[in-house]
């Protein structure tokens, strides 16, 4: 691992960052020190595998303490190098002081610093996906003004316009300034003056970038493994690669999709997490195969939530499905009668033929992550 930590929560980056978790410590579930106690495993932290050589089953692996460089052997190869986040190509991004990604604990490590050491007044997120949603409620949560900028129409991609409309509601009623359809034209004066699309000039004490993440696949590439247009691992329904003993799990790959059965980018913790626990048992013996992807996620924005399961519309078109019907509802959460009941608002996509389930999505008060966690189930029960 490159980096200084292993085995932590990056959901929780941005929780940490708002003051909601207080304790770091509890944002990393295993150390180098725990898994040798505990199961006798090796782990070499800032240490960055340079090269793969498949014909000799060897590994160039460089300590990036001390630059030094060694070589080791494998019989089995597991690549889980998963995405770095991007910077997007602006004039002078690279010469804002005040500009941070966020992906390991390490990043979050350098914007906490940041913030107490510099007292940053507004913030300007350029990406308003989920993580720039959820780092704009924990920043708003420390009392800071938030920007958020997008060149898309929408929020919350890739969630379809009637859920993504009902989060922009509620991201202007928290107070929240979003500008959609708008790109940065250019960072000027180290990161303190932002320069948009219709030629108006926002002032920044700190700026975040959440527009995307790229995999870390130069050393893969270099080694022959087959990737796929968008520069994912290819693995088959064993998770190996197209090379000999050697294989791949997490946001490196491109899998199936359960729904389409098309490929797809697997980019969520908890298939990587499947992946590896099934992979382990494949090497172990057991006949195992990985039945693809189907996506489900969750996010908080403010004292709502926002969920997905399956393939939205963005994605079924993107795929050239159009056969499939749609139907969105506004229930409450529980008996009308009932005290507190809530309204939910509901979105199913399904096959206009057969009626089987493509994908949900919902967003609300109460109870929304777990009725997308139900309909996951019957997408996999077909």
């Amino acid at each position: 691992e490159r980096g200084e930590n292993i085995s932590y929560a990056s959901c929780a980056l941005p929780y940490y960052l708002g003051g909601v978790i207080t304790d770091r410590d509890s944002l990393i579930e295993r150390t180098p020190e725990i898994l040798k106690t505990k199961n006798n495993i090796d782990v070499f932290t800032k240490h960055e595998v340079t090269a793969i050589d498949p014909s000799t089953k060897q590994l160039t692996v460089k300590d990036l303490s001390t630059n030094e460089e060694t070589k080791t052997d494998y019989d089995k190869l597991i690549i889980s190098s998963g995405a770095r986040p991007d910077y997007p190509d602006i004039p002078g991004v690279f010469e804002a002081e005040n500009g941070f990604v966020l992906r390991s604990v390490t990043d979050a490590d350098r914007i906490k610093s940041f913030l107490e050491e510099k007292n940053p007044q507004h913030v300007v997120i350029l990406g308003a996906g989920v993580m720039g949603l959820e780092l704009a409620e924990n920043f708003k949560h420390r009392g800071l003004d938030v920007t958020l900028i997008d060149q898309l129409p929408q929020v919350a991609f890739p969630y379809d316009p009637e859920i993504a409309d009902l989060v922009y509601d509620k991201l202007l009623k928290e107070g929240l300034a979003v500008h959609l359809e708008t790109r940065v034209t250019e960072i000027r004066d180290k990161g303190r003056e932002i320069v948009l699309s219709d030629g108006s000039v926002l002032s920044a004490d700190m700026l975040i970038f959440a527009v995307g993440v790229s995999p870390n696949n130069e050393v893969v590439k270099a080694a022959g493994i087959q990737l796929s247009d968008t520069g994912q691992i290819i693995v088959d329904d064993q998770l190996q690669t197209n090379l000999p003993d050697i294989y791949a799990i997490g946001d490196i790959i491109e899998t199936t999709s359960v729904v389409t059965g098309q490929p797809i980018q697997s980019m969520l913790s908890s298939a990587a997490n499947r992946q590896g626990h099934m992979l382990a048992d494949i090497l172990n013996g057991t006949p195992m195969r990985y039945r693809g992807y189907i996506g489900a996620g969750v996010a908080k924005i403010f004292d709502h939530t926002a969920s997905y399961t399956g393939m939205t519309e963005h994605a079924l078109k993107a795929s050239g499905i159009t056969n499939y019907k749609t139907v969105f509802i506004t229930p409450f959460d529980h008996a009308y009668f009932y005290p507190e009941a809530t309204r939910l608002n509901l979105k199913l996509i399904f096959d206009a033929d057969s009626g089987r389930i493509l994908g949900g999505q919902a967003f609300g008060e109460k109870g929304v992550d777990k009725r997308m966690g139900e309909l996951s189930v019957a997408i996999t029960g077909n």
